[in-house]
C-alpha cells in the first residue's frame, strides 16, 4: 500500500511540474 502511495505521489508531483512549464511557457509573466 505504501509503494502505491508513492506511485500516486510521484505522478502528482510530475502533472504538478508539467501544468506549471506550461503555464510558464504560456504565461511568463507569471
Amino acid at each position: 500500500i505504501k509503494k502505491f502511495d508513492n506511485v500516486i505521489y510521484n505522478a502528482k508531483n510530475g502533472i504538478t511540474s508539467w501544468i506549471d512549464e506550461k503555464l510558464i511557457t504560456v504565461k511568463p509573466q507569471y
